[in-house]
């Protein structure tokens, strides 16, 4: 049995749709108008220069698919009970099971990655990395920190 997407996950299906849509007619649209250019002469190199687009748009593409559908979450920071509340989707991540933070600095935000601890050999589920505002960054590395 299959589950029909409803909510949140019906929402991200929906977006990844409407993109894959708009490159695809964004990338015809440059194929085609380099097959005009090359069948009228209009310019002296031919269809190269759109189909060299076209092509470059091709991983441009995925990496904003793959962004559009993970760079959706929202969430709060608790301090007091060491713990960051994702709401899209449902879920909390207990500090006290992460073991080490690093940051990256990327433009206004920051690159979070979790190392989680393995207590009694078992793996701990949950996000590995978070894109966050730098302030949040650093005050869940402070929390770790903390911690040891």
């Amino acid at each position: 049995p299959v589950d029909v997407p409803s909510g949140t996950k019906l929402d991200r299906a929906m977006d990844a749709a409407v993109g894959a849509v708009v490159m695809g007619a964004v990338i015809g649209a440059l194929m085609g108008i380099g097959r005009y250019v090359s069948q009228n002469e209009l310019l002296a190199v031919g269809a190269g220069p759109f189909t060299g687009a076209a092509a470059l748009l091709i991983p441009i593409a995925l990496v904003a698919l793959v962004f559009a559908s993970f760079l959706q979450s929202v969430g709060a920071l608790d301090r007091e009970d060491r713990t960051i509340y994702l709401y899209e989707p449902d879920q909390a991540i207990d500090l006290s099971v992460i073991e080490d933070v690093s940051i990256r600095p990327i433009g206004d935000s920051a690159v979070v990655t979790l190392s989680y601890a393995q207590p009694d050999g078992q793996y701990v589920q949950g996000p590995r990395r978070l894109v966050v505002p730098p302030a949040v960054a650093r005050d869940v590395a402070a929390i770790v920190d903390s911690q040891r």
